[in-house]
């Protein structure tokens, strides 16, 4: 018959990879059908004995079943046949198994009369032969029973006790097997319908669906022990789409096949989705999954069922395509449907962006408006160790400003940091950098501008590296008693001479026990290189003049460390414990200890230290002669401990100071550390600092020298003797307001003197606001000391204007206009002095204190939290805009050198108190390598992120002609990159999933012109 109904999408062309996931509505619309033009009714009957009441009632009713029939309008053929058992044929028993007697017609004589010669005969036992019987009825159009093809099949299905199953081919002499399964599965095929009819008897108390029992000796004889099982009409009938009547009465039996036909032609019981082929397994659940129904044929209906698709097919390293479909299913038939692809894509190669804890962001300009101007230019985002920015990135030597924000991967509690180097491969100078955002390389404390070439990310904490033990030290002098050039040896070495360019003269020596000396432990000298040549063993003591107490000429070429065996006397000498606790050792070399971008050459003299020393010149003869050190871990070394070692610029700790952690400093001389040929002492700062002595501050005063809180402001947060010599102030206060401190009680104070060191007249002011002091207070405008007088936690408690404004106090910063410390430079005293503890932009007014900031120091104060992570942060411009300084609680003598070069360039102040919250992440679905020439040649553009603009997101030319698409970290599969090639997500685009695209003109059908680009999610 015609088939009208649409299903919707007509078709699924999908992509499913393992585990993917996809939801899906499916719409059937079935359309109004009236009555179905043709129907196709057979009568089959059980008429063994037990049936004689219901069949004279068939009989008798036979004429009103096929005439209500046809009245419903339908072109109504009908058929019939009757069953009984084997063996056949035995006349008093079984006449025959299956007797077909009537073909499809519409002559309702020739159908009664086929009715009416159904007699009954005693069977054998009590299940019956129908299986054989509807096996033989279940054929396809134009057979012996006259089935149409354009008409509906119904099986009118009459009986009262279960069927043989199986029935053999030994008693039905076909060439297979009839079961219940076989019989099911060929009147689906044929799209048959049965209504069973199910009667009670005496032996078979559920009719079709009775247990299978009281099975004869004979058909046990012939086809084994039965295997049906109870259900059985009730199975057949619902898988078929049509419906088993249990119960049914002789009596009532023609109303019921009456009402069962006209139910069956006027109305669809169930419509269901069913999938099937290949694609079957891919099929979750339909819902809802009993389908829908009953429902009317003379009225039109849209459905729907959700259909959830999952991926359960791994990938291959070839395209896998799987083809089936999903019918629609109307009371056992097909009658509608559509084709299923699915496509599983082959294996996606592990691309290098699945992991990103961090992105950097180069700009060629600044990426914010800077004292200079002007907008960001080129722009790169890299995620991965980059060992030339030259090619293909053309962002060699660029690089003004620069980004270091969290990728997907970021771990908040990882010790990030980014290396970038001034010449490709990572050699040469190094700025070392931690997350956050630098608005400009160019000037201090930075001084990498334009200067960056290759970046490596350095992920996470690095492992420990190995130590090597030391079980003696030796100081080797090239002069008797001590004298000359000193040289320390921590570790064997094979040549003097190319070690440390050291002139092979030992005259006399001190050897120390080590970290790990053990008694019998020693080192060896010898008179030629490699270990080898005439030698002399010393344990640890002191040897003044070796020429005269070993008889071993004063030429030294190498030395090895000899290992004793645990045993015998342990020699005592002074300062033999000198060196027997070795966290870290620093090497200082004369030139690189690597190959230098500036140029090559030996790494030329080289000392190792592991304490404080106050002077390198003597007698180490290497004072402001460092180009390159590595700070490396000894013996002692404690990986959780939080160590710096101290360069100054001067003997002795003072002057300008390079602080650095253990690693590898190639070139000291170029940013950002700008210290080289400058080291003249070193200080080891093993460890974490012990907690700095903090001061009570009960209030705080802000001074002006001018009424109404005009001129110039000077904080006071401590006693002070001497404003003049304290901060370069003119002694002239003309108002004051005082605030509350951290550790403010009721009636504590300051007190103004008129004279230095707390003497002479004063005033006392509590917390409030003197706009003018003359007034107020019968005092001179001549302020020339102060002092915090303690109350006793008594008395009213005065309000005022921003009383709480210094109540919470962890730092203090000490601004000072020369060095608080003598300084190598020049002498003199600070000058003016500025102590500040909240953000402040503008240092000019009323501090009169911008541009002219020489040293400075960041201390704790009453609120200061010895766990927390704190900054501060100093900047070249007002508003905290332009070139940064970020510094951590210390003292800082002079901020002009290396490695700060930040002198007399602060206008702003912001404190960073504490840990930063972490920033947002955005999810990277897939990362896009996008080149502007074919077979990814050109210059290279990586992007991580919707891009409204290209041209003024990086300064790139829009043109792509070939492109590499990568997993993201947060990559589900169906994800994409959409080119568009227009501004802001519009125009002409495509998508481009994980794969490599080397010529897109060629591939896509699209220009190679890209101005914009957005992630698509699956």
């Amino acid at each position: 018959m015609s088939n009208p109904i649409q299903v919707s999408p007509p078709t699924n062309d999908l992509t499913l990879s393992k585990d993917q996931t996809l939801a899906e509505v499916v719409k059937v619309t079935i359309p109004k059908l009236g009555i179905v033009p043709k129907v196709d009714v057979y009568f089959l009957s059980d008429t063994t004995g037990s049936m004689a009441a219901a069949i004279a009632s068939v009989q008798r009713g036979m004429v009103d079943i096929v005439n209500q029939t046809q009245a419903l309008g339908s072109d109504v053929q009908f058929g019939v046949g009757n069953y009984k058992d084997f063996p056949a044929p035995e006349p008093s028993r079984h006449p025959f198994v299956f007797e077909h007697q009537c073909n499809l017609t519409a002559n309702i004589a020739d159908v009664k009369a086929a009715v009416d010669t159904w007699k009954t005969t005693p069977g054998l036992d009590v299940p019956e032969a129908q299986f054989y019987a509807l096996d033989r009825v279940a054929e396809p159009p134009g057979g012996n029973i006259g089935w149409r093809a354009d008409a509906q099949r119904i099986i009118v299905w009459i009986g009262d006790a279960g069927g043989h199953d199986p029935i053999c081919k030994t008693i039905s002499s076909l060439d297979y097997n009839i079961t219940e399964k076989s019989v099911t599965d060929k009147l689906v095929a044929e799209k048959i319908t049965v209504l069973a009819m199910s009667l009670r008897s005496s032996g078979a108390q559920y009719g079709l669906d009775n247990r299978i029992e009281r099975v004869s000796d004979w058909y046990r004889n012939n086809c084994g022990n039965p295997l049906g099982e109870a259900g059985q009409g009730t199975r057949i009938a619902n898988t078929t789409g049509g419906i088993l009547i249990q119960g049914v009465s002789p009596d009532t039996a023609v109303e019921q096949i009456i009402a069962e036909l006209a139910a069956q032609i006027t109305t669809i019981r169930n419509v269901r989705l069913v999938a099937s082929g290949a694609t079957e397994p891919f099929v979750q659940a339909i819902a809802p999954a009993a389908g829908h129904g009953p429902l009317s044929r003379d009225q039109d209906h849209e459905i729907s069922f959700d259909v959830s698709w999952l991926g359960n097919v791994a990938a291959a390293t070839d395209i896998q395509v799987f083809n089936g479909s999903l019918d629609v299913v109307a009371d056992g038939q097909i009658v509608a449907g559509k084709t299923v692809k699915i496509t599983v894509p082959a294996i996606i190669p592990p691309g290098p962006y699945e992991h990103i804890p961090l992105i950097v962001e180069l700009y060629e300009h600044w990426f914010t408006r800077n004292s200079l101007g002007g907008g960001p230019g080129r722009r790169l985002l890299l995620s991965q160790d980059t060992p030339n920015l030259a090619t293909p990135y053309v962002m060699n030597n660029l690089t003004t400003s620069l980004k270091i924000r969290p990728g997907p991967n970021f771990d908040p509690n990882a010790d990030y940091e980014v290396s970038f180097y001034r010449d490709p491969n990572y050699i040469s100078s190094q700025l070392v950098l931690t997350p956050g955002e630098y608005p400009d390389l160019n000037a201090g404390p930075i001084r990498f501008g334009d200067a960056i070439s290759s970046v490596k990310f350095n992920q996470g904490v690095p492992p420990a590296p190995a130590v090597s033990p030391i079980p003696v030290v030796a100081e080797l002098y090239d002069r008797v008693n001590y004298g000359g050039r000193k040289l320390i040896i921590f570790e064997d070495v094979d040549n003097l001479q190319t070690y440390s360019a050291y002139n092979n003269l030992t005259s006399s020596v001190k050897v120390f026990k080590g970290p790990n000396y053990r008694p019998g432990d020693k080192i060896r000298l010898y008179d030629t290189f490699n270990g080898s040549g005439d030698y002399i063993d010393l344990e640890p003591g002191e040897y003044p003049d070796l020429q005269q107490s070993h008889t071993f000429g004063n030429k030294t070429s190498s030395t090895k460390f000899i290992i004793g065996d645990g045993t015998g006397s342990e020699p005592v000498s002074p300062g033999s414990m000198e060196y027997a606790h070795i966290p870290l050792i620093v090497e200082l070399y004369d030139h690189f200890f690597s190959q230098s971008s500036i140029w090559g050459g030996a790494p030329g003299r080289r000392l190792l230290l592991s304490q404080d020393t106050p002077e390198l010149a003597t007698p180490y003869s290497m004072n402001n002669t460092v180009s390159s050190l590595k700070i490396r871990p000894g013996p002692n070394f404690d990986p959780n401990a939080d160590y710096e070692v101290s360069f100054y610029r001067d003997a002795n700790y003072i002057s300008s100071q390079l602080v650095l952690k253990p690693g590898e400093y190639q070139d000291v001389h170029y940013g950002p550390i700008w210290f080289g040929d400058a080291i003249s002492s070193v200080k080891f700062n093993q460890g974490v600092p012990p907690a700095p002595v903090v001061s009570p501050i009960p209030v705080v005063a802000e001074l002006y020298d001018g009424v109404n809180y005009g001129g110039r402001k000077l904080i006071i947060f401590e006693d002070v003797d001497n404003l003049a010599t304290y901060s370069s102030y003119n002694n002239l206060t003309s108002s004051v307001k005082v605030f509350k401190g951290p550790n403010y009680r009721p009636g504590d104070k300051i007190r103004l003197y008129d004279t230095f060191n707390g003497s002479g007249n004063y005033i006392d002011l509590e917390p409030g606001e003197y706009p003018d002091l003359q007034q107020s207070h019968t005092f001179s405008n001549r302020t020339s000391s102060t002092k915090f007088i303690i109350g006793d936690g008594t008395g009213s408690e005065p309000v005022s204007p921003g009383s709480m404004e210094y109540a919470h106090i962890p730092l203090i910063v000490e601004l000072y206009d020369h060095f608080f410390s003598q300084s190598s430079i020049w002498g003199a005293g600070p000058g003016r002095r500025l102590l500040l503890s909240q953000d402040t932009p503008e240092l000019a007014t009323p501090y009169h204190m911008n541009n002219t900031v020489s040293s400075l120091k960041i201390r704790p104060g009453p609120n200061f939290d010895p766990n927390a992570d704190y900054e501060v942060s100093f900047y070249r411009d007002p508003n905290y805009i332009s070139s940064q300084l970020v510094l951590k609680p210390g003292e800082y003598e002079d901020v002009h050198y290396g490695p700060i070069w930040f002198g007399d360039a602060i206008s702003s102040v912001k404190f960073n108190q504490g840990v930063p919250p972490a920033p947002a992440v955005s999810p990277i679905p897939v990362v896009a390598e996008l080149y502007d020439l074919v077979n990814y040649g050109g210059r290279k553009l990586i992007i991580f992120e919707d891009v409204d603009n290209l041209n003024t997101y990086s300064s790139y030319n829009n043109l792509t002609s070939s492109v590499k698409v990568f997993k993201g970290p947060n990559y589900r599969p169906g994800d994409k990159i959409r080119l568009y090639d227009t501004f802001n997500g519009s125009g002409d685009y495509i998508d481009l999933e994980p794969g490599e695209y080397p010529d897109l003109q060629q591939s896509h059908t699209f220009s190679n012109r890209t101005s914009s680009t957005r992630f698509i999610k699956a």
